[in-house]
């Protein structure tokens, strides 16, 4: 009996730290965040947060920066039964504008700390050194916010070591003396919600510097690329990394040596977009979003050039040339290609604007016919009075065309207007049992025929 409970004793103490670890690991994780980065003169700011004890007083100071009170806001909130916390009470004023916000929880049972920060319209950083987790840029340890307005300055490399984001960002090689400003994207991912700025102007030799590499990105709406007397941008694309540009492009002066590997990838995906040429070849090009991308000179692609369905490719005469080329999904040929008042031998007004003659010549390239993945069902049964519909899917199809065979398969007929991959036969009689149906799906490339579906009509 003595063993026994000494064994209860035992397990009930194993039990009892068991549960105390847990209850610490299950609290050990408070956070706290707002429903925005950035608020308007006027806006409420929600506060929520999580990972709190239950039921316990979270106590919030908030710090105005840059403000001459060390603390501009105290408040509590009890946090729930499932540890969350949520205020809602504060609006930012006119008087905030340009300010930051550090706010710090702290609770009173669990003595957890969670910090956050946020802004009242833009705060403007600039920050010189690495860029990385440790660093400050501008109203709390961590990376730029989306709002922020982040300048590189130069004689600085500055590494990205995390995916990040900002509203502005400028690289900018115009102080006195020669200098580089040099931002390195590796494995990781930059967006700029508004504009990507290359700068270096002045009489030294000044050079402003993205250099894109591994599996590194950078998303941008508008790129502008200035330079001065003896001043350099350049814009160095290499490994599968990739530049998207949804805005407008603008090149200014003449020293932009941009160079862009044979994997790496080009993206023009907003809406009307007008492109300068780049100093440069380009890897490999995508046109998507929508509307007309305009080229103000000859495109030169060592690789492939994509055009997505719902854009257009706006050419600058006869002297644009790519390795290979896909239009709406569909690899093509070699051979000259341009709009309908061109002399391209593949005149394509659904992919190049015919505004203008402009001619793409294209060296190698692979054509691939259409591939059927469903074929229509056959037999096809139905009862007098009730609809008939043939179903067909396949890969790489620009167009369909259904015909009809009503001899046995000797003849086959298009049916008119049938040019999607469904046909609807409507009350269909008892005399067409037995016609065949198949669908031609073709594409520049060629053309391929369904199977031939039967239909049979019952009667009533």
């Amino acid at each position: 009996m003595k063993t026994f409970l000494l064994k209860f004793r035992f397990l009930a103490f194993v039990f009892l730290l068991a549960n105390l670890v847990f209850a610490n690991a299950a609290f050990s994780q408070a956070t706290v965040i707002t429903d925005k980065a950035d608020y308007l003169p006027g806006e409420t700011v929600t506060i929520s947060g999580e990972g709190w004890y239950p039921n316990e007083i979270v106590s919030f100071k908030i710090k105005e920066i840059p403000s001459i009170d060390e603390v501009f806001l105290n408040f509590t909130v009890q946090a729930d039964a499932n540890g969350v916390v949520v205020y809602n009470q504060f609006m930012t004023e006119q008087r905030h504008l340009g300010k930051a916000f550090l706010m710090r929880a702290t609770g009173g049972s669990s003595g957890l700390i969670a910090e956050n920060h946020f802004t009242d319209a833009t705060y403007t950083v600039s920050k010189n050194g690495p860029w990385s987790a440790s660093d400050t840029w501008g109203v709390s340890s961590g990376f730029p916010i989306a709002g922020d307005a982040v300048t590189i300055n130069e004689k600085k490399t500055v590494t990205l070591s995390s995916n990040a984001s900002a509203n502005t960002l400028n690289i900018a090689a115009v102080q006195s003396g020669a200098g580089t400003s040099n931002l390195l994207v590796e494995t990781y991912s930059l967006t700029t919600g508004n504009n990507l700025n290359l700068t270096s102007s002045g009489a030294d030799n000044k050079v402003a510097k993205i250099s894109v590499s591994d599996s590194g990105s950078i998303i941008t709406n508008n790129l502008n690329l200035t330079t001065g007397s003896n001043g350099t941008t350049d814009l160095i694309l290499s490994g599968v990394s990739r530049l998207t540009v949804s805005g407008a492009i603008t090149i200014t002066g003449s020293n932009n040596t941009n160079t862009f590997s044979l994997t790496s990838i080009v993206e023009y995906n907003g809406a009307d977009q007008s492109v300068v040429k780049f100093n440069s070849k380009y890897a490999n090009v995508v046109l998507s979003g929508s509307g007309v991308k305009t080229f103000a000179a000859d495109l030169a692609i060592d690789g492939n050039l994509t055009i997505n369905s719902g854009v257009k490719a706006k050419l600058n005469g006869f002297g644009s040339t790519a390795n290979s080329l896909t239009l709406g999904g569909v690899n093509m040929p070699a051979g000259t290609y341009g709009s309908s008042t061109s002399t391209a031998k593949y005149k394509n007004d659904t992919y190049f604007d015919s505004s203008t003659v402009g001619v793409l010549t294209v060296a190698t390239g692979t054509c691939v016919v259409p591939s059927i993945t469903t074929q229509p069902t056959s037999p096809t049964v139905i009862t007098y009075g009730a609809n008939a519909t043939f179903t067909v899917a396949a890969s790489s199809a620009t167009g369909y065309q259904w015909q009809v065979n009503t001899n046995n398969g000797s003849t086959w007929s298009d049916i008119g207007g049938a040019t999607s991959s469904t046909l609807s036969l409507v009350t269909p009689t008892v005399a067409m049992s037995t016609n065949q149906y198949r669908c031609v799906v073709r594409n520049t490339c060629g053309t391929v025929n369904s199977n031939p579906a039967i239909l049979t009509v019952n009667q009533k």
